[in-house]
């Protein structure tokens, strides 16, 4: 019986899985970054940028092609290659035969796409970075001024790598975010048009003349429409997107206070939400935009008293007016300028009129430029500080009703 039951088990351990085809951690190149640029007719030239863990006060390089340059990186050094292929996959098969280690891409959080490259059409390359397996549907993608290639050979002297800067602005919300489930969501939405954060590159105080200086941050956003990068937007256009979007996490605003003295005060929203209701008057759609801000002063060069309930009430009407200028300034600058829906409202329409979208949606490139857009702003300010009015004045001189 013992010796039976000890066959049985040699039985099983035999149909156990061995572990013949591992793959070491010493074996394979984590990627932080790739990116994608236009290399002539229907070729594309795809990047790297590789992490080499190394000491504190070890070197570090950045370089394209088959080259490295060396630099000086908080915590490691990152090196980059480049390879040339008609299709992304190509170009990481190519990209391989440079790396003694097996390219793993598990670990990428950010993907650049060129300005050229996005010109040229962004579809093909969202279904590589949607389909592929080790692709993360979480990674964060940008579209860059110039070379996509030059934001990862870029050094930053805060973080470890010039992608690290790049993803943890995105994380903490300065400005648009877009991760690879949000492209491919929105481009199977109803509108053939979206919003994409822009890179551009500050030259640095000390190296803003050589070809490595200088950091890439997020400016603004690229506009898409049909697959295509059509156009841009200022980082002040953008805010307005974001705030139509219910995507602006905080922000600072600052407007004319009014009254006798002028003066500006300025508040941050710490509480913001924002919906989009259509609705159908006389059979045609009107689009209204809600925005609710709660906000708390910052600064006050008015000498008005917000402590006072009628100031305040007249500080809030200047705070929903700044408010709706900036993103009325949005909207009609997507409609008359670029012709793109980047704001979301075919989705909104289809979702509360699915029968009179149908209609729609075969002309929403005439109708979009004539929406109707009414926007009511519902901006208040919850707190003015420790003090009252200005310190800029004298306490008897406080405006008061």
């Amino acid at each position: 019986m013992k010796r039976a039951r000890g066959l049985a088990l040699v039985g099983l351990l035999l149909g156990l899985a061995g572990c013949w085809d591992r793959t070491e951690v010493n074996d394979m190149a984590f990627t932080m970054a790739m990116s994608i640029d236009k290399a002539g007719d229907r070729a594309v030239e795809v990047s790297v940028q590789i992490f080499i863990p190394r000491s504190s006060g070890g070197g570090g390089g950045g370089g394209g092609g088959g080259e490295m340059q060396s630099g000086q990186h908080a915590g490691g050094a990152t090196l980059v290659r480049s390879a040339v292929g008609k299709s992304i996959g190509e170009a990481l098969s190519k990209l391989q035969e440079q790396v003694p280690r097996f390219l793993f891409l598990g670990h990428n959080e950010v993907y650049v796409i060129g300005e050229e490259a996005a010109r040229d059409g962004i579809t093909d390359h969202v279904d590589f970075l949607a389909r592929a397996p080790q692709s993360r549907k979480r990674a964060y993608v940008f579209i860059s001024r110039g070379k996509g290639k030059e934001m990862l050979k870029t050094q930053s002297p805060l973080e470890r790598s010039s992608a690290e800067v790049v993803r943890e602005m995105a994380a903490i919300r300065t400005g648009l975010s877009m991760t690879v489930k949000d492209m491919e969501v929105q481009l199977s939405g109803q509108s053939d048009s979206l919003a994409v954060p822009l890179l551009e590159r500050e030259p640095s105080g000390n190296s803003g003349k050589s070809k490595e200086g200088g950091i890439h941050y997020i400016r603004g956003l690229a506009v898409i429409k049909k697959g295509k990068m059509v156009g841009t937007m200022d980082d002040t256009l953008a805010r307005g997107v974001l705030w139509v979007r219910n995507e602006m996490n905080s922000a600072v605003l600052s407007f004319p206070a009014g009254g006798e003295r002028g003066g500006t005060v300025s508040v941050r929203s710490w509480k913001n939400h924002a919906r989009l209701v259509p609705e159908l008057r006389s059979g045609e759609v009107v689009m209204t935009v809600v925005v609710k801000a709660e906000t708390y002063m910052l600064q006050n060069t008015s000498g008005m008293n917000p402590m006072d309930p009628k100031i305040n009430r007249q500080l809030e009407s200047q705070l929903n007016a700044a408010l709706d200028q900036r993103i009325r300034r949005s909207i009609q600058t997507a409609q008359n300028k670029w012709n793109a829906d980047i704001f979301g409202f075919a989705d909104a329409i289809s979702r509360q009129y699915p029968q009179q979208w149908r209609q729609m949606k075969g002309q929403w490139d005439k109708l979009f430029p004539k929406l109707q857009v009414m926007i009511q702003a519902q901006g208040t300010i919850e707190r003015s500080g420790a003090i009252g009015g200005s310190t800029a004045v004298k306490p008897a001189e406080v405006m008061n009703p």
